[in-house]
């Protein structure tokens, strides 16, 4: 019976009728470059020089993206393999690489009627897709201030069970995953320097590049160190006096394991009961190993993860609209060794949106003058999009210690196209704990940017200013600084080519280590494809 089952479930997900799929496409996506010519003023060294810079790019598309799916009615597969568009990608200088090639498994289904069994693997990702409104579309790193999903347990094989109404009324998912095991083996010992203030942990790094190899305890540079080390307010945290020569070890994956005997289970329903109205629950817990009865904090068990939230979007008319969203996390963390339970995350997220028109694929003039120096800055390529409007966010950690200096309150704003040829962006960051002073994030920071085109004949006029105030507490130390940045384009005065006057990196800081920077003062050339 167990073999004829293993039999139906494959033919059910193989043996199907697909539909469309990709096509192989040459053509030129993209060709473009650009050179310049930049002159320099230094405002604080007095001194003067010129500047040569070129930039050439080609996408050529070699496969255009798509997807292949199964179809049917009633008992039935279904599977969607997706790709998206391939393309080699040329820059100056540099070799030539396909960008994201890699072939997709979008969905994994086995239909009975209403009901269906999902196969692919994934982790209790409750919360993933409710997103908190901005305006900039500024994010962290870890994505906090832009979405609050449950956290992912590391459970990630196995199945859902669910029920989706076909008004897309209500979704009922249960989940029941395992956890592999990947174990990892000793690839090379890496000699590295550590700079002053780095901050180490236990068994990061190791005195001599033996104790490194052998793991030895005793060549910890944590506690070996000790003489070069500062203590934290974290114990499990030291920090570096003075730049030093360590040993780490790097590691690389060996041998996965799937048959662990180790579990876990979720629930999560969703509802929308008007249009655009979305409201979410999901819960998880960690059965973990079967086979032993040992107390331990090994593989989160016994611990419980809850997310719940909506979203709504109200449009006044054809441009205008309201868009808020609140999201609830809760994480209980269990202790072995007290056989009770820690309260690790407990966290309310809530945003709202005016927004009125369109997004546009671009980074804001703000994040073109600042950039890094920004409390709401990411890495990532796939934050250009800004939302027209205004935005407000904040969110409430109620872990311990941390309700009093751990509430951030962001307001953003961009203009749109609400007046042609504007362009502004505006955003206000405040902590709003009355315990400032973590060497985390800034206290408070404001900016502010603007352009205008001023159109004379055949030449446009782009004038530009921006402005960032930010104050930090840090200890008995108050830090202001204020950023500068200023230009002026002209285009349409030659032919494909484009003037700047420009005042960049004016930087002034007040208070606690008080210095300043005037900045360069630059004339460039640029003519661009």
């Amino acid at each position: 019976m167990k073999k004829a089952l293993v039999i139906f479930l494959a033919l059910a997900m193989v043996c199907s009728v697909f539909a469309a799929e990709p096509a192989a496409e040459v053509s030129i996506a993209e060709f473009k470059g650009d050179a310049s010519v930049t002159f320099g003023f230094d405002l604080d060294t007095l001194k003067t020089g010129f500047k040569n810079e070129t930039s050439a790019s080609l996408k050529l598309n070699l496969l255009k993206g798509g997807e292949k799916s199964t179809t049917g009615d009633g008992v039935w597969g279904e599977l969607q393999v997706k790709i998206k568009d391939v393309q080699v990608v040329t820059k100056v200088d540099k070799a030539s690489e396909l960008t994201d090639k890699k072939v997709s498994i979008e969905v994994a289904k086995i239909h009975f009627g209403p009901v269906y069994m999902g196969i692919k693997s994934g982790d209790f990702d409750y919360g993933g897709d409710f997103l908190f409104p901005n305006a900039l579309n500024y994010k962290d790193d870890t994505d906090d201030f832009v979405k609050n999903p449950a956290k992912k347990l590391g459970y990630d094989q196995g199945f859902i069970l669910g029920y989706k109404h076909k008004s897309d009324i209500v979704k009922v998912e249960a989940s029941f995953r395992s956890k592999k095991e990947t174990s990892e083996k000793l690839d090379k010992v890496e000699a590295l320097f550590l700079k002053k203030d780095t901050k180490i942990k236990e068994g990061e790094y190791y005195s001599t590049a033996e104790g490194a190899f052998d793991k030895d305890t005793a060549k910890d540079y944590f506690t070996a160190g000790a003489a070069n080390l500062d203590t934290t307010t974290d114990p499990k945290v030291k920090k570096v006096k003075a730049t030093v020569l360590v040993y780490k070890r790097v590691m690389t994956d060996d041998k996965t394991t799937y048959w662990t005997n180790k579990y876990a289970v979720g629930l999560y329903a969703e509802v929308k009961p008007i249009k655009d109205l979305r409201i979410g629950l999901g819960g998880a817990y960690v059965i973990g190993n079967l086979n032993t009865s040992v107390k331990d904090d090994a593989d989160n068990k016994n611990d419980i993860s809850v997310f719940a939230g909506t979203d709504y979007r109200f449009n006044i008319n054809e441009k205008f609209f309201i868009q808020p969203a609140v999201a609830y996390t809760l994480y209980c963390d269990y202790l072995a060794k007290s056989d009770a339970y820690n309260i690790a995350t407990n966290k309310l997220g809530m945003g709202l949106r005016f927004g009125f028109g369109g997004s546009k694929d671009s980074n804001s003039l703000l994040k073109d003058f600042f950039g890094k120096e920004m409390v709401y800055n990411s890495k990532k390529e796939d934050d250009k999009i800004l939302l027209p409007g205004v935005s407000v966010f904040s969110e409430v950690d109620f872990t311990q210690n941390n309700l009093a200096k751990k509430i951030p309150l962001l307001v953003s704003f961009y203009s749109g196209e609400i007046v042609k040829g504007l362009n502004t962006a505006a955003f206000a960051y405040a902590r709003l704990g009355y315990a400032f002073g973590s060497d985390e994030d800034k206290d408070v920071q404001t900016g502010a940017a603007a352009s205008y085109d001023i159109k004379a004949g055949d030449i446009t006029i782009v004038p530009a200013l921006g402005v960032l105030f930010s104050y930090d507490k840090n200890g008995s130390n108050n830090t202001y600084e204020l950023g500068t940045e200023a230009k002026v384009d002209v285009k349409g005065l030659v032919d494909n080519t484009t003037f700047t006057l420009a005042w960049d990196n004016g930087r002034y800081t007040f208070g606690t280590g008080a210095k300043h920077k005037n900045g360069e003062i630059t004339l460039k050339a640029k003519i661009a494809l």
